[in-house]
């Protein structure tokens, strides 16, 4: 099978951030749901011949996420920060079980109003 994956996550997340000073670690969690699309082709033998057959389905299921990271503030009204999240979800698409883990790394901006 051959294609694309699409998600669309909504999570709450709980962060615990040390309090005070220019350097800030933090780590948190996050609990929500999922929306999962798959559009391909899969291909099957058949008879020596192989057939492509065009594949879509929508899903969704229970998300998770863990946290890390450091905040680097710059004044009172800017900071920096960079993060690491490794998410995960288990959608059911038909006859398939999903497992979906990712490990995403970001760099981020932030203004203080």
């Amino acid at each position: 099978m051959n294609g694309q994956v699409n998600l669309n996550n909504l999570l709450f997340n709980l962060i615990f951030i040390y309090p005070e000073g220019v350097i800030r670690p933090y780590i948190g969690a996050g609990l929500g749901w999922s929306w999962f699309r798959v559009n391909g082709t899969a291909s099957a033998n058949v008879g020596g011949t192989t057939y492509l057959l065009p594949y879509s389905a929508r899903a969704d299921g229970f998300a998770w996420q863990f946290i890390a990271g450091v905040e680097l503030k710059a004044d009172d009204n800017f900071s920096f920060d960079f993060s690491y999240r490794y998410f995960g979800t288990d959608p059911k698409i038909n006859e398939f079980d999903i497992e979906y883990r990712a490990g995403l790394l970001a760099l981020g901006l932030n203004i203080y109003f």
